[in-house]
């Protein structure tokens, strides 16, 4: 199953809003982080941090 490591919501750039669910960041298991992969979550939490989504 999916757990989730970002635990808050990033902010929303445009007015217009439709809730069809939401947004995920996976990986498979089975299969080591990349460079690219660590490096856009990393990226992905400062910017939610940044914005103190808590």
């Amino acid at each position: 199953m999916y757990q989730p490591s970002i635990k808050a919501l990033p902010e929303q750039p445009f007015d217009v809003f439709l809730h069809k669910g939401g947004y995920w960041l996976t990986r498979l298991d089975s299969k080591p982080e990349t460079y690219s992969q660590l490096m856009f979550k990393s990226w992905l939490e400062a910017q939610i941090e940044s914005q103190n989504f808590k």
